[in-house]
């Protein structure tokens, strides 16, 4: 079973039960855990792309907002960090 904050989209609360769960537990939890997240890890991953691609449009509002939400979103992973670093560098 996917944890309801996954299949509700709260992309950031699913990540840290996730995490927790992955360190912790029966291994066949930990390897479901390991599963999600690896699934989770690449949505951040395209929707950060999605919004490289909105500034290679010149769309930066939008590309502005969806960085915000990645940033927020992904935090504990590494298209979270990437997509605060972008948005700082937009921001300059």
């Amino acid at each position: 079973r996917r944890p309801a904050a996954l299949a509700a989209g709260r992309w950031r609360e699913a990540a840290e039960k996730l995490l927790a769960a992955s360190k912790s537990g029966p291994d066949l939890l930990r390897r479901k855990a390991d599963e999600s997240l690896a699934a989770l890890k690449a949505k951040g991953e395209g929707d950060l792309e999605d919004a490289r691609t909105l500034i290679a449009e010149k769309k930066t509002d939008e590309a502005r907002a969806r960085l915000k939400s990645i940033a927020d979103d992904f935090a504990p992973f590494d298209s979270g960090v990437k997509a605060a670093e972008l948005l700082k560098s937009l921001e300059k």
